[in-house]
């Protein structure tokens, strides 16, 4: 009672310690526009996608889970018995930031 932590903190700091009776109470709330050229490293993400057996697909999601069914691939590229993936490091990002277990 009483203890304030960042959120982020449970879990990462001390595995062994897990919270309960957790409420969430969001006290502030701030908003502030971002230009879009101030950030670095975007992904365009109407680019992002993959080709599954030749076919393009345009959409990330099902690339990610596609990619996420081997059990490993080699830069970019998943096989297996004739099932080919090829795919792009910002794919890749994409997919890890997802969280997505594509394990390359």
């Amino acid at each position: 009672p009483g203890d304030s932590r960042f959120l982020p903190v449970y879990g990462v700091e001390s595995m062994d310690i897990v919270p309960n009776n957790i409420k969430f109470q969001l006290i502030d709330v701030s908003w502030q526009r971002v230009d879009v050229h101030d950030v670095f490293d975007t992904i365009n993400y109407n680019e992002l996608g993959c080709s599954i057996n030749g076919n393009e697909v345009n959409d990330a999601h099902l690339c990610c889970s596609e990619m996420a069914k081997f059990s490993s691939c080699d830069g970019g590229i998943c096989k297996n018995n004739g099932y080919n993936i090829l795919s792009d490091d910002n794919m890749l990002k994409y997919c890890e930031k997802r969280g997505y277990n594509v394990r390359f």
